[in-house]
């Protein structure tokens, strides 16, 4: 339930919009204000203002705040959003500036938790490209997760990923030579709060980073923070790297990508010959020395069809996960990467596709894997109970079309991405009863 807005917020909009206007249901993040407006006769939407840094881009800013804004709901008037979105920052600007800033720029304090329940803490990304401890430092509880998000080279070209379209461009961010500093200081504040806490090192490809061997050296020696892995992680397949890692004392699992069954799919999305073999080596390879492994795949039209037979080929691995995903934009410095430029007519699969695919697995195939972020009129009725988890958060890449209203699995489900409303239509959803 959305809480009630501060009273210096509803005193400085004007009068047709206070009685409208709330907190957002979601976190509350460091250094952000967002307000959701439900307007009689318009649709949902939120706002967000924020502090602004060198790598942050915002719709508008005012001396050192931005404002942006983002909707749930499908089809958006673009024009009017920015419009409606730029008329409240001036307000609030204009007539709470001082209340505003103080908001943005107060410490985020974690609520008290039950006494039989310890606080379990949050979680955050920190980016090498701005190589700051800022989000880390505003957090004064526990905190049990960071995703340390490497500027690392991939030498893949993934079908689907935006990332080799800013390389050699300015939007491109090379690794800096700091980045064992800035990971060993993320360890100590880490370490010095309370609570068990984790890092994932991600990125376009972490293992393929110029610091990797300090990287290691550091984390062979961590006693206290646990460890995971996330990305294509082919090195994996180098006996020696792999060694390596399976050595790392708190080390606790390994994600990586798997696009189809056969290699000449998986090779084809990656737009790397021989991929494909890699990683099944090193997810053999993993699962041998006894770390666990999750698999990811992104289903586009070039892999849908083989989904029973890839799930077949995971449920023969002993202590692999399994996760389905469809096609949704990557974030690239505070901003979603231009995603048109990728081709959507190869990455976006549509329902029927999905459906039909779905339906040929057995109910023992599905339970190799867990669906989070795609429709549940998606996914076959028979495997819904055992394949789907109900989302806890919003993503902001993803949204309602007409077609959801009084949909009995919207409060759970994540809605549609939006490069798949954009390819396929408002009408790419059924109401489930």
């Amino acid at each position: 339930m959305s809480s009630a807005a501060p009273q210096w917020v509803l005193d400085a909009l004007p009068d047709p919009l206070r009685e409208h206007v709330c907190l957002w249901s979601g976190p509350r993040r460091a250094g952000e204000l967002s307000l959701t407006f439900k307007i009689p006769g318009q649709q949902p939407r939120t706002l967000d203002l924020y502090l602004m840094t060198p790598e942050t881009r915002a719709l508008a800013t005012f001396g050192p705040i931005g404002c942006g804004y983002r909707s749930v709901e499908w089809p958006v008037d673009h024009g009017s959003e920015a419009q409606f979105c730029e008329t409240v920052a001036k307000a609030l600007h204009a007539n709470a500036g001082d209340a505003l800033l103080a908001y943005l720029r107060e410490p985020l304090a974690q609520p008290s938790a039950p006494h039989s329940e310890p606080d379990p803490g949050v979680s955050l990304t920190l980016t090498e490209y701005e190589l700051s401890l800022a989000k880390l430092n505003s957090i004064s509880g526990p905190v049990s997760e960071v995703e340390v998000f490497l500027s690392s080279a991939c030498v893949q070209a993934c079908s689907f990923c935006a990332f080799p379209h800013v390389r050699g461009t300015a939007a491109e961010h090379p690794p800096s030579t700091d980045a064992t500093a800035w990971l060993q200081a993320i360890l100590a504040d880490l370490r010095a709060r309370p609570g068990p806490s984790q890092i994932v090192l991600s990125g376009p490809d972490c293992l393929r980073h110029p610091q990797l061997d300090a990287m290691l050296e550091l984390l062979a020696h961590e006693d206290q923070t646990t460890v995971q892995l996330l990305g294509p992680l082919t090195r994996l397949s180098e006996p020696e790297l792999l060694a390596r890692v399976a050595k790392l004392p708190t080390l606790r699992g390994v994600t990586t990508s798997l696009f189809g069954a056969r290699p000449q799919t998986h090779d084809r999305i990656t737009g790397t010959p021989g991929a494909h073999a890699q990683i099944l080596a090193a997810i053999d390879g993993c699962l041998a020395l006894g770390i666990p492994v999750g698999v990811s795949t992104v289903i586009t039209p070039e892999n849908v069809a083989e989904l029973p037979e890839l799930l077949r080929l995971l449920q023969r691995k002993p202590g692999l996960s399994s996760q389905l995903n469809l096609y949704h934009p990557e974030s690239w410095a505070g901003t979603t990467v231009t995603w048109r430029s990728v081709s959507l007519a190869r990455v976006v699969v549509g329902p029927e596709q999905l459906l039909a695919s779905l339906e040929q697995c057995t109910n023992s195939e599905a339970r190799i894997t867990r669906v989070r972020h795609i429709p549940h009129c998606w996914i076959p009725a028979r495997l819904r109970p055992i394949v789907i988890e109900d989302v806890d958060d919003r993503q902001a890449d993803f949204a309602f079309v007409s077609g959801c209203e009084g949909c009995s699995a919207r409060e759970r489900c994540p809605g549609v991405t939006l490069p798949a409303i954009e390819q396929l239509g408002p009408n790419c959803v059924r109401k489930l009863a």
